[in-house]
């Protein structure tokens, strides 16, 4: 419902963007659906549990992180992601 919700709000707006990042599970079932769902609806590729973000000075390209079976993974992202809780933020230095 959260998914169909946010889609219709996006699709009607038209809001617009460049990059759509998600949640990583709601917090009452666990169930990490949100993500998924709306670039589903969208018709948007997705990549889930991204651990850091990376984006150029210009603000066209960025590279996503993610943790894959023990292996680290990058990959320039599509527009929608769900990133996990610790996110590393611009100057944080972790």
């Amino acid at each position: 419902a959260t998914a169909l919700l946010l889609a219709r709000a996006i699709q009607r707006g038209p809001i617009p963007y460049d990059l759509i990042l998600c949640g990583k599970e709601a917090a009452d079932d666990g169930a990490a659906a949100v993500g998924p769902a709306l670039a589903e609806r969208l018709g948007l590729p997705h990549v889930s549990v991204i651990t850091k973000l990376e984006i150029s000075s210009d603000g066209r390209r960025a590279m996503a992180h993610r943790q894959v079976e023990g292996a680290r993974e990058a990959s320039r992202p599509p527009t929608s992601r769900a990133a996990a809780r610790r996110v590393r933020s611009p100057g944080s230095g972790t």
